[in-house]
C-alpha cells in the first residue's frame, strides 16, 4: 500500500523540477517592471504563475546601449574650450563698443541748458539699457546690466550724498575701476559693490532719466535681492561691503526684520573672513602660533585692503549697535574692544587725554577721511602705515561711541528690576544714574562733544580743568558749530563750516540713548507704581535730550538733511514722541520744538519711507491733542513709555498702512 506524499516531499519535487527547467537569459517584462526577483523559468516564471499572469509572462531581450565612440570626450572638451574663448573675446569687444559709442564720462558743458538736459536724459537711458546685443525682450531685463557710464553717474551720486556717513569704500579705487576699460565690469571683483550702490542711489537719482519711479524702485529691489543671494554663495570682502550698503536701503524703507537679517549675515561673513582677528588682534593668529588658535587666513595685501576690512568690521558693529538702541531684548552684541580713558586733569589738552586711551589697546580703528579719500600712489600705500599719520576722525569717535561706550546702555536695559518695591525701584534709579554719569564722562572726553561742555545739558560736576585743545577730527569746524548751537552761543565765522553728517549722528545717537535709558522710569507704569510718583530727574534728562536733538537738526540745511543717514530718523521720532507723551500726561502745552522735529522727518521722508511713516504718526498725535488716550485713533502703545520705539514699530506700521487703505477707499467714494 502506497503512503501519501508529505508537503515537504511536494516542495522538494517542485524545487527539483524548477532546478532542471529551462531558463531564460533575461528576466521577464513583468518582473522587470515590478522590480522583483525573477527565476527566469520558461515558459512562465514562478512569480507570474503565482499571481495568475502566466499568459503575460514574456522574455524580451533588451537592446544594449552603445558607448561613446573613441575620442568623443576629448573632442567635446576642445569644442568647449574654443566656445569659452570666443565668449571672452565677445565680452571684451562688447565693452569696448559700449565705451566708444557712448559720450565721454565727463562731457563738456553744452551752450544750451535744454540741450544739456536732453543729452543727460539720452545718455542715462541708453546707459541703463545697455548694448542692443544684451537686451532681453522682457520689461525690466533691459536694465539688468547697466553700462559703465551709468555706474559712473550712480557712484558719483553715492560718494557725494552717502559716503560722508557711510565711509566703507575707497573712492579713488572705485572710480579707477570704472575708468579702466581693459576689463569688463562684470568680471571685476567690485561689480557686486557697484550693483549695491546702484540699488541705493537709483530710486532717488538726482539727474533726469526716462525711467519712472516705479521702474527704478523695482530695479533697486531686484538688485538688492541679487546681492543677498550672491553674498550667501560667495564669501569675500566686496560681498560684505555690498550687503552693508544694501542694508541702508532696507532700513530706510522701514523693513527692520530684513535689515537685521542682513546685519546677522554681515556679522557671520566678517567672522569667516577673520575681520575681528584683524581688527582686534592685528592678525596675531594668522598662520602663526599665538595665544589664540591659528587661522589659515591671508594677510592684507595693501594698506587700502587693511583699511577697507577695518571699516567693514566697524560698520557692521556700528549698524548692529545703533539699530538696536532702546531694545530690552536679549541681544548678541559684541562686547567693547577698548575702554577710553577719562580726561586727565593734568593734561594740557582734553583731546590728548582722550586719545591716550587708544595707546595701550591693540585694536585698529579707521583713519582720517582726509587721508582715506586721497589717491596716494600704490607704492606709498603698500609700505606706509596710517598709524604714522593723523588717524583721528569723527567717524572713529562715532564708532567708539556706539560700539563701545553705549554698550552699557544695552546692558542696563536688558537687566530685570523689581519695580514694585521701594528698594528695587531705588536700586534701578541709582543704576540708571551711574550709567548716565559714565556717558557724561565719555562725552566730556570725546572730540565730538568737547566744545559743548558748558551747556545746560552737560553736568558741570564732570567738567575738566584742562584747557580746551584743538579738535583732532577730520572736520572740526562742523563739530564746533554744532556744539556752539547746543550751548546757545554761535560764533560768527568768515565762511560756512563744512558739514559733517557723522557729528550729527553722534549727537542724535547720544540723545536717543539718554531717552532710552530714562523713559521707562519717568512715569509710573501702573497703579502699583503710582504711589511712588514720577521720577523728575528722568523726566528732565529726557526733555534736555529732546531739546538738544531739536537744536542739532536746526543747524542742518534741508539739502543736507535729505541726504542724511536713515539712522537719524528714529532719534527724531523718539524725541518728538517723548514731547507728546509728556504733554499728554502732565497736561502742559506741547513744546514748539516738536514742529521742527516733524518737519525734519518730512524732509528725510523725501528719500526714506520710514520717515514718511513716522511723520504720519506724529501728525496724527498732534492733531489729537485734546483727545484722551482711550479715544485716540493711534495704537495705545504709542503713549506707553514702557514700550520703546522698536517695540511699537510693527504696530505703527500696521496702523499707517490701514490709514493709506482708508484714504484710497475714501478717494474712490468721492470720485463715485
Amino acid at each position: 500500500m502506497a503512503t501519501p506524499a508529505t508537503p515537504d516531499e511536494h516542495m522538494s519535487d517542485a524545487s527539483d523540477s524548477s532546478a532542471y527547467a529551462p531558463k531564460s537569459k533575461t528576466v521577464c517584462v513583468l518582473c522587470r517592471r515590478r522590480k522583483v526577483k525573477c527565476d527566469r523559468i520558461k515558459p512562465s516564471c514562478s512569480f507570474c504563475v503565482k499571481n495568475g499572469t502566466a499568459s503575460l509572462c514574456q522574455y524580451v531581450a533588451s537592446e544594449k546601449k552603445r558607448g561613446l565612440r573613441a575620442g568623443y570626450v576629448s573632442q567635446l572638451e576642445n569644442r568647449l574650450d574654443r566656445l569659452e574663448a570666443e565668449i571672452r573675446d565677445l565680452k571684451t569687444l562688447t565693452a569696448q563698443n559700449v565705451h566708444y559709442n557712448q559720450p565721454p564720462v565727463i562731457p563738456s558743458p553744452p551752450s544750451n541748458s535744454n540741450d544739456a538736459t536732453h543729452q543727460i536724459n539720452e545718455d542715462l537711458s541708453s546707459a541703463l539699457a545697455g548694448p542692443p546685443a544684451m537686451q532681453a525682450p522682457t520689461e525690466h531685463d533691459e536694465t539688468r546690466s547697466p553700462s559703465r557710464s551709468a555706474f559712473v553717474e550712480l557712484c558719483s551720486a553715492w560718494f557725494d550724498k552717502f559716503h560722508g556717513w557711510f565711509p566703507i569704500l575707497h573712492p579713488p579705487t572705485v572710480m579707477q575701476t570704472l575708468q579702466d576699460i581693459s576689463i569688463s565690469l562684470e568680471l571685476s571683483p567690485l561689480y557686486v559693490v557697484l550693483k549695491a550702490i546702484a540699488a541705493v542711489t537709483l530710486p532717488h537719482v538726482g539727474f533726469v532719466t526716462s525711467l519712472s519711479h516705479d521702474q527704478r524702485r523695482v530695479i533697486s529691489a531686484d538688485y538688492a535681492q541679487d546681492i543677498a543671494l550672491h553674498a550667501m554663495d560667495s564669501l569675500s570682502l566686496p560681498s560684505l561691503q555690498a550687503v552693508l550698503i544694501v542694508s541702508v536701503l532696507e532700513y530706510g524703507n522701514g523693513k527692520l526684520s530684513k535689515f537685521w537679517n542682513l546685519i546677522a549675515l554681515c556679522k557671520r561673513m566678517a567672522m569667516q573672513l577673520g575681520l575681528q582677528d584683524l581688527v582686534v588682534h592685528q592678525c596675531g593668529n594668522f598662520s602663526n602660533p599665538s595665544v589664540l588658535p591659528p587661522r589659515m587666513l591671508p594677510f592684507p595685501n595693501t594698506l587700502i585692503d587693511q583699511e577697507e576690512k577695518t571699516r567693514a568690521y566697524w560698520m557692521t558693529e556700528l549698524l548692529d549697535g545703533s539699530s538696536t538702541m532702546g531694545a530690552a531684548w536679549n541681544l548678541s552684541l559684541s562686547r567693547p574692544h577698548m575702554t577710553i580713558a577719562t580726561p586727565s586733569a593734568t593734561s594740557s589738552s582734553s583731546s590728548a587725554s582722550y586719545m591716550a586711551g587708544y595707546q595701550d589697546n591693540p585694536a585698529l580703528y579707521p583713519c582720517g577721511e582726509d587721508i582715506w579719500t586721497t589717491a596716494f600712489p600704490e607704492f606709498c600705500i603698500s609700505v606706509a602705515s596710517f598709524e604714522d599719520l593723523e588717524t583721528s576722525s569723527s567717524f572713529t569717535s562715532y564708532v567708539n561711541l556706539v560700539a563701545n561706550e553705549l554698550y552699557v546702555v544695552h546692558q542696563f536695559l536688558q537687566q530685570p528690576f523689581d519695580r514694585r518695591s521701594v528698594h528695587g525701584r531705588a536700586k534701578w534709579q541709582a543704576e540708571c544714574k551711574n550709567v548716565d554719569e559714565r556717558l557724561q564722562k565719555c562725552r566730556a572726553g570725546s572730540p565730538l562733544f568737547q566744545n559743548g561742555f558748558k551747556g545746560g545739558y552737560y553736568n558741570p560736576h564732570y567738567s575738566t580743568t584742562a584747557a580746551p585743545g584743538p579738535a583732532v577730527n577730520a572736520t572740526p569746524s562742523a563739530v564746533t558749530e554744532i556744539s556752539s548751537l547746543v550751548n546757545g552761543s554761535i560764533v560768527p565765522t568768515p565762511e560756512k563750516a563744512s558739514f559733517d553728517p557723522v557729528a550729527i549722528l553722534s549727537f542724535a545717537m547720544y540723545d536717543m540713548a539718554i531717552i532710552a535709558l530714562y523713559q521707562r522710569l519717568a512715569f509710573p507704569a501702573n497703579d502699583i507704581e503710582r504711589p511712588h510718583g514720577p521720577f523728575y530727574h528722568a523726566i528732565q534728562r529726557c526733555l534736555d535730550a529732546s531739546d538738544e536733538m531739536t537744536t542739532v537738526v536746526r543747524s542742518v540745511s534741508d539739502a543736507d538733511l535729505e541726504n542724511m543717514s536713515p539712522h537719524l530718523i528714529f532719534p527724531l521720532f523718539v524725541a518728538a514722541r517723548f514731547f507728546l507723551v509728556h504733554a499728554r500726561i502732565t497736561g502742559v502745552e506741547t513744546p514748539r520744538n516738536i514742529d521742527l522735529l516733524i518737519y525734519s522727518l518730512r524732509v528725510c521722508g523725501q528719500r526714506w519711507n520710514l520717515a514718511r511713516r513716522l511723520e504720519k504718526v506724529l501728525r496724527a498725535a498732534c492733531a489729537e491733542r485734546q483727545v484722551t488716550i482711550n479715544f485716540s485713533a493711534l495704537p495705545p502703545q504709542f503713549f506707553d513709555l514702557q514700550y520703546s520705539h522698536l517695540d511699537i514699530d510693527k504696530v505703527l506700521e500696521v496702523w499707517a498702512d490701514s490709514q493709506d487703505v482708508n484714504n484710497i477707499a475714501s478717494s474712490h467714494l468721492v470720485g463715485w
